[in-house]
Order: C-alpha cells, then structure tokens, then sequence
C-alpha cells in the first residue's frame, strides 16, 4: 500500500468541519467589526436583530467544533493505523506524521506561480490553463500557485493530509481556516478566509 486510503464518510465529515471552521472564523471577524463600528445595526439577540442573532447561532456552531474535530481526528486516525501511526495534539488536532509528509508534494518544488500561466483573466480560462499543464494530475489551486500531485495519489489522501500541512503564519498556530472545493476540471480550489 503506497498511499493510506479513506472512507467516504471520514472525507465528508473533514469537509464539513473545515467549512464550519472556516464560517465561525470568518462570521466571528465580520460580526465583530459591526459590532464596534456600528453596535445598533449589530443589534441584540434578545431583540432577534439579525447581526445579533447569526452570531448567536455561529457561537453555538464553534461550541460543538471541539468535538466534531476530536471525532474526526480519531477516524484520521483510525483508518491511518494500517499504514503509519497519526498522533493528536491537545487541542485535538491530528499531527501530520513525517511518514505521510514524504508522500505530500513540496509547496515550493512541486507548484506554478499563476502569473506563469499570462495572469489568466477570469476563472474559466485559468481552470483551462490549470487543466493543461496539469497533465491529467490532480491539482489544488491555493491563491497564485497550483500545487500538483501524482497520477496514482488517492484523492482521499489528498483531501485529509495537504488541508492539514496548512497551519497558521506562526509557529503554535493551529489549522489555517481553509477548505477544498471540487473543481471538476483539475481537483480543486482552495478557500482561504481571507477571500
């Protein structure tokens, strides 16, 4: 086995937890910075204003993420085990063993700047520039750069680790909010919650 496969049920719940991740931070900042600039538009929660209200229910949504990533992790985990052994940190996160590292592409050796590509001008034409030099690879395109992946890398794999490589610009930061959309032409789009 060169590369650990994953169940469908481990790829679907790593997807919903790292939209939700994405949409509690992303929601939290944005409702914040009403919050401070204009308190009376943010409203009361009492009063069912809307602002108020959403971020109710998007503190509630962060209350149940701990769990959520607990439960993925363990799956990671557990369906890791045949292959190499995945350890959790305290804050529930899974560590990505050096063993599953060597098999992930290098961020700066196996990826193309964009702007190689002439700046492509709206989605579709990148998605067809990307699909070209891809050369039938699976492909995530992350801000300016396409990272590529062997031909034979199960795209379970991918969905679990390279999402998890991605952690905050410091060192004790946990998982970066980010989440992969399918891209029917090469793999994927990242999202990033600074877009």
């Amino acid at each position: 086995m060169k590369y650990p496969a994953y169940s469908e049920n481990v790829v679907s719940l790593a997807r919903a937890y790292d939209r939700a991740d994405m949409l509690c931070k992303s929601g939290f900042w944005y409702f914040h910075y009403l919050k401070e600039a204009d308190p009376q538009a943010f409203g009361t929660f009492e009063n069912l204003d809307d602002s108020a209200w959403v971020n109710h229910h998007l503190e509630m949504l962060e209350e149940s993420l701990g769990g959520m990533r607990k439960v993925l992790s363990d799956l990671i985990v557990q369906e890791t085990k045949p292959f190499c052994s995945v350890e959790i940190d305290k804050n529930g996160y899974v560590v990505v063993p050096d063993t599953i590292q060597a098999l992930l592409p290098d961020f700066f050796v196996d990826s193309v700047y964009l702007g190689e590509l002439n700046g492509p001008v709206d989605r579709s034409v990148m998605a067809v520039r990307v699909a070209e030099i891809s050369e039938g690879r699976k492909a995530i395109v992350y801000d300016d750069d396409v990272h590529f992946f062997p031909h034979d890398m199960p795209t379970s794999f991918i969905e679990i680790w390279w999402r998890r490589l991605i952690s905050g610009p410091g060192e004790t930061d946990t998982l970066y909010p980010l989440y992969l959309k399918a891209n029917v032409s090469y793999g994927w789009d990242c999202v990033g919650i600074e877009r």
